[in-house]
């Protein structure tokens, strides 16, 4: 999914993701009494249909961190650890699904917000939640925002450091030290978030990395205008085109057939004075300042 622009929303969707997986986490001590028992597996039941079943959570998983709201990973170490059955993951997969077909490109800008808010209720399948974390995820599911949500009115954007996956290390620096931060694994490739600052220290670009591949890319309209044009970049898959030079140029994404996909960006006078985001050809996000 194409994002341009950075703001509150994408940090909710962080902490209440955050806040449903520390809800059920497994806590230091825990009374036998206080748990439900967890049903025993079906007799007779065969390899096939146990694949399928372990298909269904692995599936959710995708689901999930293919529309942005929590990494791969993160997902299916939530649904192993709490044992959510696999008919509890293959119902929630349906459910989805029939739901991303029934939307339109504008309700897609809050889905991540979506999946967050209905991650609660899918961990609620799990049986060997305690008392406390089962109330404090019905808590949510009902709508109810968690602690971990607020956000301080003085809260500055612009100091959001990246979040790595576990496989990765926060490399580079923020401003004034630097003006890149980035995920970094072991064997020197880049993966999970990368944040870039113009020297305003005003934050312009997000790159969401895979396996060192850049698979998401979205820039934020800054104050002072102040955006170097070789700074822009593609999602690995297309192809950046350029019309002028200077002071005054544009650039954008592409398919192979020439269809405008991905970010695009305007300056004029040195100036950048339009951002937005295409998806096969429409633009799904402008942002403009003259």
């Amino acid at each position: 999914m194409s994002r341009v622009g950075i703001d509150r929303r994408a940090i909710l969707v962080t902490e209440l993701v955050a806040a449903a997986a520390f809800a059920c986490s497994k806590p230091a001590v825990v009374e036998d009494d206080d748990r439900e028992p967890a049903p025993e597996a079906p007799h007779g039941q065969d390899r096939e249909s146990q694949a399928v079943q372990v298909d269904a959570c692995h599936a959710l998983a995708q689901l999930y961190c293919n529309n942005g709201p929590v990494e791969c990973e993160q997902m299916e170490s939530m649904l192993r650890e709490t044992g959510v059955p696999e008919p509890a993951c293959g119902k929630a997969v349906q459910e989805l699904e029939a739901m991303l077909a029934s939307i339109g490109e504008a309700e897609r800008a809050i889905l991540p917000m979506v999946l967050a808010r209905y991650l609660p209720t899918v961990l609620l399948e799990s049986p060997t939640l305690t008392a406390e974390q089962r109330a404090k995820l019905e808590a949510m599911a009902s709508g109810d925002p968690p602690p971990a949500m607020d956000v301080p009115a003085d809260f500055d954007i612009d100091r959001l450091d990246v979040r790595c996956p576990g496989v990765a290390e926060a490399k580079g620096e923020m401003p004034p030290a630097g003006f890149e931060r980035w995920c970094e694994r072991a064997d020197g490739r880049r993966h999970g978030p990368s944040h870039l600052w113009n020297s305003s220290g005003e934050w312009v670009r997000e790159v969401e990395y895979r396996d060192g591949q850049p698979v998401q890319v979205s820039f934020r309209m800054p104050d002072s205008q102040q955006l170097n044009p070789e700074a822009f970049m593609c999602p690995v898959g297309l192809i950046e085109r350029r019309e002028g030079s200077g002071q005054n140029q544009r650039r954008r994404c592409e398919t192979e057939t020439g269809v405008v996909s991905g970010p695009h960006v305007e300056w004029e006078g040195g100036r950048v004075v339009v951002i937005a985001s295409y998806e096969n050809g429409q633009a799904v996000q402008v942002s403009v300042k003259n």
